[in-house]
């Protein structure tokens, strides 16, 4: 079954393998580095995971904010491995890898390698103990089998994603609107069953642990706890990016900048790029990056310049998909891969 879905052959091919291998020694050379200096989790991950052996009765109030899609595969890969953080760590890795295989599946490149590397936050997500790649994963998948026809498992995918993050739900209004324009015939009841069914387990979940049978319990909750409260994004950054410069908090504030400036640069690249109006599968994609940058900047937690970039990684791959074949890899790519590291590790 598997071989209709994904060409085996392909994805274990030479070069691909060897990219691999590269990935997986930078990736994991960076995790051990930082590892030593405890700079490892991004959340309680690995509390929440160990929680679970005991029906989460331990687990804080302000844990219960972390959607429970990557706890739970932690405290699984742990029954084997009996140490969570390495089981955490081998799943931040094979999420990695295999969002590095699917999409060479989708975007067939040389140059993809590059894009799990620069920026640096690409890099970031991949050698900490966090949920990103988990969620990257997953909507590569959910891109992946949108443009292979397999709508109803292109929005099971989507549905799924609610339980490591929302934003990869994102893809299922986009998916309705893209067939709307494009592919009337295919909008059927089982599209909307096959989102809403993992949604509806993790209500089931939230109301069996949490007493809420809401799939946003975990906002709400995050809501309530987040320290220095919330805010609008799109207002937010810009706050931000003052605050850190009067406060001197230069490391802030030239990161902020940079992924400022390479998100508009990807917004303007994207609006240039007319054949998404002529493509389904370009439509789906920009369409989805859009519903995330108005999620992600709409309602956002503060302080906000420092975690925005962290939020949008999914989107760097989406447009990846779509403007790859209009961006030049540099030759000096491999200072800029080398400046990726050093910033992930200072």
């Amino acid at each position: 079954m598997i071989n209709n879905v994904f060409n085996i052959k392909t994805l274990l091919s030479k070069n691909n393998v060897i990219s691999i291998l590269i990935l997986l020694t930078i990736i994991s050379a960076t995790a051990l580095i930082r590892r030593s200096g405890s700079q490892i989790l991004e959340d309680n991950y690995v509390g929440y995971a160990l929680s679970l052996t005991h029906k989460l009765d331990d687990l804080t109030y302000y844990d219960s904010r972390l959607f429970p899609g990557f706890p739970i595969m932690i405290y699984l890969f742990n029954l084997f491995i009996n140490n969570p953080h390495i089981s955490a760590y081998v799943i931040v890795f094979l999420t990695a890898i295999l969002s590095y295989l699917l999409l060479g599946a989708i975007n067939e490149s040389k140059e993809n390698l590059f894009i799990f590397l620069f920026p640096p936050i690409m890099l970031d997500i991949a050698t900490k103990i966090t949920n990103e790649y988990f969620s990257i994963l997953l909507i590569l998948l959910s891109v992946y089998l949108f443009f292979n026809g397999r709508f109803s498992l292109s929005a099971f995918t989507s549905g799924l994603s609610m339980w490591v993050r929302p934003i990869g739900a994102l893809l299922f209004p986009s998916l309705l609107i893209s067939l709307f324009i494009y592919k009337k015939d295919k909008i059927t009841p089982k599209l909307f069953l096959s989102f809403f069914l993992p949604v509806l387990m993790l209500m089931a979940y939230n109301l069996f642990f949490f007493n809420s049978v809401s799939p946003f319990y975990q906002l709400f909750v995050y809501k309530e706890v987040s320290p220095y409260g919330n805010s609008i994004g799109f207002i937010q950054v810009i706050n931000d990016v003052v605050r850190a410069y009067k406060w001197g908090q230069l490391s802030i504030f030239f990161s902020g900048i940079f992924y400022l400036g390479l998100f508009i640069y990807g917004i303007i690249k994207i609006v240039n790029h007319r054949v998404i109006l002529h493509n389904i599968k370009y439509f789906f994609t920009a369409c989805s990056g859009t519903f995330m940058i108005l999620y992600v900047f709409s309602y956002s937690f503060t302080p906000f310049l420092e975690n925005f970039a962290r939020y949008l990684t999914p989107l760097i791959i989406l447009w990846w998909i779509i403007i790859k074949n209009k961006i030049r890899i540099p030759r000096y790519v491999y200072i800029l891969i080398f400046f990726s590291v050093i910033m992930v590790l200072k």
